[in-house]
């Protein structure tokens, strides 16, 4: 399997841990699911949030995707705000994960 991301397998189980429950992007029940991710607040698509990240991570490890223009805007697009780790109670390295795509991205041409 060629890899266009360098994950080591604990990252790469954290990526398997995501559920889609849309924390990272609308917090918890106490946020009364107002958007709090900037960057799917102006993309307005899955993709546009830490989970959709994830699922894209998982997608460039196991070699079902490859970079293109749209997805290294999506990827710099990232605030690293946090505020997906801090809503997110499954998945505590998003930021790594997302800075390890942007290296890949970059090494990619």
């Amino acid at each position: 399997m060629s890899k266009k991301i360098d994950l080591s397998n604990a990252l790469y189980t954290e990526i398997h841990k995501c559920t889609r429950c849309g924390q990272c992007t609308y917090g918890k029940n106490e946020a009364a699911y107002i958007p709090l991710c900037p960057v799917n607040t102006l993309g307005h698509f899955f993709s546009h949030s830490a989970g959709g990240m994830m699922q894209i991570a998982r997608s460039l490890y196991e070699d079902k995707l490859a970079y293109s223009p749209s997805l290294k805007e999506i990827l710099f697009r990232c605030t690293t705000c946090g505020v997906c780790e801090a809503n997110c109670g499954i998945i505590h390295d998003h930021q790594e994960i997302i800075a390890k795509m942007r290296i890949s991205c970059i090494g990619s041409g």
